[in-house]
């Protein structure tokens, strides 16, 4: 769970207040506390588009032909993995 919040963001409210721990990892807003004593507040626990920009620095050679796809990808993907599937791309999209 905490590694969804921390990629995708808050979860909806009436997921959120359900979550009894969920001040032991994250401010109300969201926000994860680096004092959680958590391991997944490890670097490798980060949100989407800091994910996709790993993969861009790993790649000195290809960064600019990458540059376009990867926002193109990220895009994409923010839109497909939406908590709520009314929200989420639609096939026609």
């Amino acid at each position: 769970m905490i590694e969804m919040v921390r990629t995708f963001g808050k979860l909806p409210e009436r997921w959120w207040t359900k979550w009894e721990n969920r001040n032991q990892y994250f401010e109300e807003d969201g926000t994860f506390r680096l004092n959680s004593g958590d391991l997944s507040g490890e670097p490798r626990t980060v949100n989407l588009k800091e994910r996709l920009e790993n993969i861009r620095r790993r790649d000195e050679m290809g960064q600019k032909e990458l540059s376009g796809d990867l926002e193109a990808l990220e895009l994409v993907l923010g839109k497909m993995l939406r908590y709520e599937p009314e929200e989420r791309i639609s096939i026609d999209e």
